[in-house]
């Protein structure tokens, strides 16, 4: 990077920075899920589920790459560290939920279930579909880096393509984008574009494609609630598709360069620390809680869910690192 220039991709995905949008991205994606008429028409427009799973895609994309680029790098370490930190805890709480909530008894159904790529928890969908893109950057980040960009722009066609023939839900493809965006943004950090002189600059850019890719998501949002008319109906699945590619990543950087400047709210870096976790046993916290307590349509059911997640996901947190230290000390005991 030239000297006396602010990178904003470096800025936006500092991670005490993404983090922090991390926690705010937990909070909104529960209050998607629960779409409650008790919340404000301001926070129920604003909290999608898929917008902000795709937030935590495109940081996904990005750490990916920059995890490749270093020079120590090593696949078995990736899937090593991430059968720990992910892949083992999805599979924990989904066992979980087919238990307590779907009344399954035998493993078999648990296993059959897991291997056509399904979860009792239709939530962990971000789980699997996770693990798959990580499968396939292995193989193209195994091509010549000048190709690599193209590859990954003709597999993103190629799973668009997949998930409407099977048809396995928008959502597979609309937040998928954010994916193949971060990797992209990590590749051209450096670029021109994305170079700014001085703070001033660089706040003003930040703000205008927060400003602007809130502007097409008020256009998303009038279009889904039939605000705005369109003639041409059919089109409009694809319409949208293509808005949220342009949304979620600037929303995203807007965010996180412009409200965690310079240190982020404590709260907000607790909550994102914890958010893998909060995030794979909230759902399972909104069926307990309609079950035995509150309507998740109150207030009060509102208010116990989100706080219940954030406890139960910290308290699930607290016990895998538990788990991984006990492991590791183990280990070395055993290298002794």
């Amino acid at each position: 990077m030239g000297s006396g220039y602010n990178s904003i991709i470096q800025t936006s995905f500092q991670k005490h920075n993404t983090v922090a949008v991390k926690g705010i991205a937990c909070i909104m994606i529960i209050l998607g899920h629960l779409t409650s008429p008790s919340l404000p028409l301001l926070i129920r427009s604003f909290a999608p589920g898929y917008i902000w799973v795709g937030v935590f895609f495109i940081y996904s994309g990005f750490s990916l790459i920059v995890q490749h680029d270093r020079e120590l790098f090593s696949w078995s370490r990736f899937w090593k560290k991430k059968m720990g930190h992910i892949i083992l805890p999805f599979f924990i709480a989904d066992s979980l939920y087919a238990v307590l909530i779907s009344g399954v008894r035998d493993f078999r159904s648990l296993a059959t279930k897991w291997l056509s790529l399904d979860s009792f928890n239709v939530t962990l969908w971000y789980v699997i579909e996770l693990v798959l893109l990580w499968l396939m950057a292995s193989s193209i980040l195994c091509f010549p880096k000048r190709i690599q960009i193209t590859a990954f722009v003709f597999a993103y066609f190629l799973f668009i393509c997949a998930a409407v023939l099977f048809d396995i839900g928008t959502w597979w493809y609309e937040s998928t984008s954010c994916f193949f965006i971060g990797i992209i943004l990590a590749r051209q950090e450096g670029h021109a574009f994305f170079k700014t002189r001085s703070e001033k600059e660089l706040r003003g850019f930040l703000l205008t494609i927060l400003l602007f890719g809130l502007a097409v998501y008020i256009l998303v949002v009038m279009i889904m609630n039939d605000v705005l008319a369109l003639r041409i109906k059919i089109s409009l699945n694809y319409l949208l598709t293509g808005l949220q590619m342009i949304v979620v990543p600037l929303v995203s950087i807007g965010i996180t360069g412009l409200v965690c400047w310079q240190s982020p709210p404590t709260a907000l870096h607790w909550i994102g620390e914890r958010s893998y976790d909060i995030y794979i046993v909230h759902n399972l916290v909104i069926a307990l809680t309609e079950r035995y307590l509150y309507d998740k349509d109150t207030i009060y059911g509102v208010f116990t869910i989100v706080c219940s997640s954030i406890l139960i996901g910290a308290a699930f947190y607290f016990i895998r690192k538990a788990v991984g230290m006990k492991i590791s000390q183990l280990k070395q005991g055993a290298g002794e």
